[in-house]
């Protein structure tokens, strides 16, 4: 089998160096332009071609990148091809190591740490299967549900909570109450369709509904994603569904509005930023140390699918985008920086496969320099023989959030079936960090 997959990919490059070695030289062709402003020189043969266009793959014009995606969905035998020779492990393992794993919560989700007052704000299912918000230490005692049967909030989902930088509210998003119990699975905080964004106090008496989005129970109902408050409290980041379409998700956008605290708390003057080559979907996950960029993912390049995300920096002043990963074919998503902003943590499937049907999507996290280099995987929950071994089918590594000092990740680790209810559920660990020597 090994054997007939190889020979199946070498005459998949071989019939594709041809098309485009040719092809390229011929009036008219979508490609020649490209071949000769990036590629030029370059001889036929080994996947050459195939690689230098991969290393320009958001500089080709898109008449190019259609004419190679109608090839056979070769973007994706690009990047392979690109991969093999820039792995992304270079060496940040001399950065940190993982010293120890322990489990905080069985039933758990997504998670935030304070770092003004110490404490974690999770959501975790009640008794009906509901995502509810709950404050507890990074040890899991004293776990206060903060949403649970509290009347003025909806009933439903509520989840991805973020504290604000003073400790003192929490940003979270709540699934409209009107939503059909038998679309609940799609309101899940995780996938965040017919979502409002709500902030409540930390103990829990006093809330606000901030975002009120369409009651439009269609393909294109809209939803909110992972809210982050900017390290002065003044604004809000988010991601928001806008329609159907796009590439399995969607059509999302990036904004950002001004929060506004006093008596009653409230959000307006709401920017709207769509980086990116076509309609696609945006997942935001933080500010830098400054304030002056975001950090999100998605899947930018033009004709990228779904399941092939990667993760972007944003300077807001002049909006220059900088792509932190790299790869058209690679699941990379929830990055956080580390408190001092020198590092970023993220999960990714590099090197591990994704199955489709049914759905399991094995990750682990990974970590490097803000700047993008450095790159390396930091967990092994897929891998039989490590420590981390979680013995289970498939891993996925999901959101997370650093310790206050930078050496300790609270994170989301998802085992169940996708095809069942418990489909979003998974437990939170703690992963304990240390200097490699």
């Amino acid at each position: 089998m090994r054997r007939l997959a190889a020979a199946v990919f070498l005459a998949i490059i071989v019939a594709v160096g041809l098309s485009l070695a040719t092809g390229a030289q011929e009036r008219g062709d979508p490609c020649a332009g490209d071949v000769k402003k990036f590629c030029q020189g370059i001889s036929f043969g080994g996947g050459r071609l195939i690689r230098c266009l991969a290393e320009h793959e958001t500089e080709i014009t898109p008449a190019c990148r259609d004419k190679v995606v109608k090839m056979g969905g070769l973007l994706g035998v690009a990047d392979r091809a690109k991969a093999a020779v820039a792995p992304k492990t270079t060496g940040a393992q001399a950065l940190f190591r993982v010293k120890r794993v322990t489990t905080v919560r069985e039933r758990g989700g997504r998670v935030d740490w304070s770092a003004a007052n110490g404490k974690i704000a999770c959501d975790s299912p009640d008794d009906k299967g509901y995502f509810q918000v709950h404050v507890m230490d990074p040890d899991g005692s004293h776990d206060q549900c903060l949403t649970c049967n509290r009347s003025g909030l909806p009933g439903k989902h509520n989840g991805n909570p973020a504290w604000d930088p003073t400790g003192r509210y929490i940003v979270f998003q709540s699934e409209k109450d009107q939503v059909a119990k038998g679309i609940d699975s799609k309101a899940t905080p995780g996938a965040g369709t017919l979502n409002d964004l709500w902030i409540i106090t930390a103990d829990g008496s006093r809330f606000w509904k901030i975002r009120d989005l369409p009651l439009r129970v269609t393909r294109d109902a809209p939803g909110t994603l992972h809210p982050h408050f900017s390290h002065d409290g003044k604004r809000l980041l988010w991601s928001e569904r806008v329609g159907a379409g796009g590439a399995g998700f969607g059509v999302w956008a990036l904004h950002i509005g001004d929060v506004h605290w006093g008596d009653r708390v409230t959000m307006d003057n709401v920017q709207t930023l769509t980086p990116g080559q076509w309609p696609c979907f945006y997942e935001s996950h933080g500010w830098s140390k400054d304030d002056s960029r975001i950090l999100f993912s998605g899947n930018l390049v033009a004709r990228q699918p779904g399941t092939g995300l990667d993760i972007y920096e944003m300077t807001l002043a002049g909006n220059k985008l900088t792509r932190l990963t790299d790869s058209l074919t690679d699941w990379d998503e929830h990055a956080q920086y580390s408190p001092d902003g020198r590092y970023i943590v993220w999960m990714s499937n590099t090197g591990l496969p994704l199955k489709l049907k049914p759905f399991q999507l094995r990750t682990e996290y990974w970590v490097m320099n803000a700047d993008g280099s450095n790159k390396a995987q930091l967990t092994h929950f897929n891998t039989p023989g490590s420590p981390e071994y979680r013995g289970k089918p498939f891993i996925t590594a999901g959101d997370s959030s650093f310790s206050p000092d930078g050496m300790r990740l609270l994170a989301l680790l998802i085992d169940a079936d996708p095809a069942s209810s418990e489909h979003d559920r998974g437990s939170n660990v703690m992963i304990e960090l240390e200097a490699a020597r």
